[in-house]
């Protein structure tokens, strides 16, 4: 509404009422425009293109060193991995995404294959939750006779897998697990605790 309408509106017969809704109603709308034109001057293409093409390697650049400078780090400006770690993920049973299992190994039973006596003994350590994965892309690129291999671990599980006997898990297993483990870290060495097995890892720098 503008010109004679609007002041009509305004200065109607319901009074001053009438009059501070319908301003009000006015400030609205003025800050609504002024509102879209701020979008649409922040939306429109650049002027020049190469421009904007060579502040984004900068503006990158910045985001990367802001990520870095908010990880503690040692007098020395190194990285700082002092304390204690733990894996909250399943990649200790699959590296690949995985629906859960009843166990490694199956074997047939009445209905559907069901673990084997001395899995059953295990009772919950023996069954295999699910896993989310780790893997880019979801899968490994197993060559046809890596593959095998990996088949025949989990049907040997129960002999093979050195968890089941408390042996060392080896590296990097052992970072997989679903236990805490502790970093010690100077500036030449690292020493790694692990709370499963009593196991222990030193990493020399120098």
């Amino acid at each position: 509404m503008t010109g004679p309408d609007l002041d009509g509106y305004i200065g109607g017969p319901s009074g001053g009422e009438n009059q501070i809704k319908a301003k009000g109603r006015i400030m609205k709308i003025q800050w609504l425009l002024l509102s879209f034109a701020v979008l649409i001057v922040g939306c429109s293409p650049a002027d020049n293109g190469s421009t904007t093409q060579t502040q984004q390697p900068a503006q990158v650049a910045d985001a990367a060193e802001a990520m870095g400078s908010d990880i503690p780090r040692t007098p020395s400006g190194k990285p700082d991995f002092n304390g204690i770690w733990q894996a909250l993920m399943n990649a200790n049973d699959n590296l690949e995404p995985a629906p859960p299992q009843a166990a490694y190994h199956l074997v047939p039973g009445d209905f559907v294959p069901v673990p084997g006596p001395e899995v059953v003994a295990f009772g919950a350590a023996g069954a295999v939750p699910a896993s989310f994965g780790v893997v880019d892309g979801g899968s490994i690129p197993y060559k046809p006779e890596m593959l095998a291999r990996r088949n025949e671990n989990r049907e040997n599980w129960l002999n093979g897998d050195p968890e089941i006997k408390c042996y060392l898990p080896g590296v990097p297993r052992a970072n997989y697990m679903p236990h805490p483990f502790q970093i010690f870290q100077s500036e030449g060495a690292f020493f790694l605790a692990y709370s499963f097995a009593g196991a222990v890892r030193n990493v020399f720098l120098e």
